[in-house]
């Protein structure tokens, strides 16, 4: 197989040194950072292999200024330096110049046909590390290159342009880069060149992208899955969208380098993976192998540009294997997205794809799985997904799509609930059933419900997301040993994962029935979970955004306030133990990691900084103000001081921006009602049901209110106070 130019071009990179790597950094807003005018990024050089190569130093060279010019190809592993031909006639340096340029002929200098890279290296004074630049062209001898070998070359070009400018973005402004940059509008621009040079709607068709998909379509997949990528790496290594880990002013060299080595192999694992992907001998565990080197070697640069192997973890909830082996996914994602045929390599992300996947039955049994409108329970493979339930049998959920003519890309999930031990004694009396997932049936009413006058989403993909592991869905995927009783605690993973299978159901039925295929931006999500999945919802609310890249994705917490008692059961004390002990550090949003973010509040203000990146991109809150459940289990001494508390804390909250409150005055106590029979669809503030509230995010997310209740809680429970604000 041959080696891919990514992989070359990481490894001359790595040979620069990494001053020279992230030393970039330094070159931001500098008028003495080069430029490479010609070749243009993807171009096609002619047949006869006469290309002219044009570089702008911008600013004036001295004899002491180092220039390195070298033409790569994966064709053999050639490299050869070219700077020689860039020199001014008589001279030996580029003392006085602040362009160069030089007629080429690949055929002279033994170029292979194929893709190519001219790597343009300048340190202006000679005495600290180097600029870089590097151009991806493509000289194919007179031979057309196929639509799907073009797509995959134009995707890895325009990604490693578009991650460079969102890197320098951040680290020059704290926040990404506006939409009319340059630097993203050219990579876009060229990317849609060469896919419509290359592809016809057929041809694309044909090679399996979609059914319906058109070459324009394919475009447009390709532009997300460029500049999304580049949106979630920095998300996870900046500390959310908004930054703010890096906007905090600590370790940010760190996560500069972080960010570009994460880029760096994400765009070489997608190479080695497309490579395979276009070659029908290609062994896919010597891919594996060669990626788990790269991930290797990047590790160990993240690790000595952070100074060691603890702070990237100790900024973003990380260690580098950790945030590798997450780039490592998004690979994957990239090469299906730009191959229609991406066998022999089996992708845990791929559209249609299920590897570890096994039906186990259908609700009633006995219908055909996946059938529209059909309920059928999956299981996963721990050795595929790394998924386990509390006492370590196999995690299973429910998916059922919706009925034909509906779209599969509107999707309901629900996270159930069913508490949560953190002690000893709390862990020794739950219920064995409650450590398992397989016994779990669909539970079709409320929010689930498949009847249009009870839920707006009746005719939507739904999602049934089982709890089986005590960790309200934030473990990390570690075993808990208590002596007389252990749990796994794998929340989150669990859920993670079966959000990727349904990502791959949908996006499977997507390419089958739409011209634009799958694209995660056209996704519409109401993901709400009840009391335990309450929390859930909250802990996994940025996975959703960032990872999955569902941006118009409304999140609804139902029953799951997280009001602090300051007790000894308060949700802060049990939470630091959790935290402790379950590895959610690796799954909580990176802009919150401390253990005060247990505390619903706490959380919620984090979550608000980065909401509204489209308009549904909301948090919903959603309680009763009487609810035992959260009062017993939370270490309250009495209903009032509960609700005193949920009282002033919205009063804290009810201006913050993309959270929005439901609060019910109901004077017995209620808990859930997502899916409670009626619940749902019936209780109301001042007119306004609970379906009504939340089908309204969806419908008109602009205008949702506040809902609060007054009630007659004051008398009822005396010690009760008013609500402090409107």
């Amino acid at each position: 197989m041959p080696i891919s130019v990514r992989t070359i071009l990481f490894a001359a990179l790595v040979a620069v040194g990494l001053p020279s790597l992230y030393g970039q950094q330094d070159c931001e807003g500098n008028s003495n950072f080069p430029t490479i005018v010609a070749p243009a990024q993807g171009e096609v050089i002619p047949a006869s292999g006469l290309f002219t190569a044009s570089v702008t130093f911008n600013t004036v060279l001295t004899a002491s200024s180092l220039v390195e010019l070298e033409l790569q190809t994966d064709q053999g592993a050639t490299i050869i330096d070219v700077t020689s031909l860039f020199l001014p006639a008589g001279q030996s340096d580029f003392a006085g110049q602040s362009a160069a340029s030089a007629n080429l002929d690949a055929v002279a200098l033994g170029l292979v046909p194929g893709p190519q890279s001219l790597l343009f290296r300048l340190d202006v004074d000679g005495v600290g590390g180097p600029s870089v630049r590097v151009a991806s062209f493509t000289w194919n001898g007179g031979a057309a290159a196929p639509c799907d070998e073009t797509a995959g070359a134009a995707l890895s070009t325009c990604f490693l342009d578009v991650s460079d400018a969102t890197r320098l973005c951040y680290a020059g402004t704290g926040s990404a880069c506006a939409p009319s940059d340059p630097t993203v509008a050219a990579a876009e621009n060229q990317l849609r060149s060469s896919v419509s040079s290359a592809c016809t709607d057929s041809e694309v068709q044909s090679l399996g992208f979609g059914l319906l998909m058109t070459a324009n379509a394919l475009s447009d997949r390709l532009v997300e899955v460029c500049t999304g990528n580049a949106a979630t790496l920095a998300a996870r290594m900046f500390g959310g969208p908004h930054a703010e880990v890096l906007n905090s002013g600590v370790g940010d060299s760190c996560l500069d380098a972080a960010y570009a080595e994460s880029a760096s192999f994400l765009d070489v694992a997608f190479n080695l993976q497309r490579d395979c992907a276009l070659d029908s001998a290609c062994n896919p565990a010597t891919v594996a192998a060669s990626i788990d080197t790269e991930a290797s070697q990047s590790g160990a640069a993240i690790e000595t540009a952070c100074g060691g192997a603890g702070f990237l973890e100790f900024l973003v909830g990380l260690p580098a294997a950790n945030a590798l082996a997450r780039a490592r996914t998004q690979s994957e994602c990239m090469t299906s997205a730009s191959h229609g045929d991406t066998s022999p390599l089996s992708l845990r992300c791929a559209p249609g794809g299920l590897p570890g996947v096994t039906v186990v039955k259908t609700q009633p049994t006995g219908l055909t799985p996946f059938d529209p409108g059909v309920p059928t329970q999956v299981m996963l493979d721990e050795a595929v997904w790394g998924t386990k339930c509390g006492d370590g049998s196999p995690y299973a959920f429910w998916v059922q799509l919706p009925p034909a003519g509906s779209s599969p890309a509107n999707v309901v999930s629900h996270m159930q609930g069913g508490g949560v031990c953190v002690l000893q004694f709390q862990c020794e009396g739950v219920s064995p059933s409650l450590f398992e997932a397989l016994g779990d049936g669909f539970n079709a009413n409320g929010i689930l419900s498949d009847d249009p006058v009870e839920s707006d989403f009746a005719n939507w993909t739904k999602i049934f997301l089982p709890y089986c592991t005590q960790d309200v869905f934030t473990g990390g995927g570690v075993l808990q040993d208590f002596g007389t009783i252990t749990v796994e605690r794998y929340g989150a993973v669990n859920a993670r994962a079966a959000l990727r299978v349904l990502r791959n159901i949908v996006a499977g039925q997507l390419n089958d029935t739409t011209v634009e295929g799958y694209r995660p931006d056209l996704m519409q999500v109401v993901h709400s979970g009840s009391s335990a999945g309450g929390f859930g919802v909250m802990f996994n609310l940025h996975h959703l955004i960032d990872e999955e890249r569902w941006v118009n994705t409304t999140s609804v917490n139902d029953a799951a306030l997280g009001l602090d008692s300051g007790s000894a059961f308060g949700i802060a004390t049990l939470g630091g133990i959790a935290q402790a002990n379950w590895a959610t550090r690796l799954t909580q949003p990176p802009y919150c990691l401390a253990s005060s973010c247990v505390v619903g509040p706490t959380l919620n203000a984090s979550h608000s900084e980065r909401l509204l990146g489209t308009p549904t991109q909301q948090l919903l809150i959603l309680s009763n103000q009487v609810d035992n459940v959260q009062i017993n289990t939370t270490g309250w001494p009495d209903t009032a001081s509960f609700v005193n508390e949920a009282r002033a804390r919205y009063c804290d909250s009810d201006t913050l921006p993309g959270v929005r409150f439901f609060l019910d005055a109901i004077p017995s106590s209620f808990h859930t009602y997502l899916t409670g029979n009626s619940s749902y669809f019936t209780f109301d503030i001042a007119g306004t049901t609970v379906a009504d509230w939340v089908e309204q995010s969806v419908s008109d997310p602009s205008n949702l209110p506040n809902l609060t209740e007054e009630g007659t809680l004051t008398t009822a429970y005396p010690g009760v106070l008013p609500f402090g604000c409107p």
